[in-house]
């Protein structure tokens, strides 16, 4: 589980402070990002990304359907937020969110996530699981 913050001034003249990062999809927020699956595959799992572009971070959520078991191949869906700010104060968001741009579909099915993400991607593991 992964929550994010940002140290930031809401306004030129205050000092910084924590800010909790949200992530709104389709008007439902959530203060969390989770990684999660059985013995055998990872179900959900989320590459944060920097990119090169003015936002600079970008999300991704990977979630592969269940089916009958935790070890059969499935498809997976993919979701893709960008980190926004709340220059303008708007009521009901905070000063940074990530908001749903979009999603898509794997191209084939997968057990684990983090297999569609090196496929579909290239982006490798992250982490060393049983160790």
């Amino acid at each position: 589980m992964l929550t994010i913050y940002v140290v930031a001034r809401a306004l030129p003249t205050d000092r910084s402070i924590w800010h909790l990062v949200p992530v709104f999809r389709d008007e439902k927020e959530r203060l969390e990002l989770t990684a999660s699956g059985g013995a055998d595959c990872l179900l959900h799992d989320f590459r944060l990304l920097k990119t090169p572009t003015k936002d600079g971070v970008r999300l991704i959520v990977a979630a592969r359907e269940l089916g009958q078991s935790y070890a059969e191949e499935n498809n997976v869906t993919f979701e893709y937020y960008v980190l926004k700010k709340n220059s303008e104060g708007i009521a009901g968001r905070p000063l940074y969110y990530f908001e749903k741009s979009g999603s898509s579909k794997a191209k084939r099915k997968y057990c684990d996530v983090t297999a569609a993400f090196k496929e579909e991607f290239g982006l490798s593991e992250y982490m060393s699981r049983g160790n």
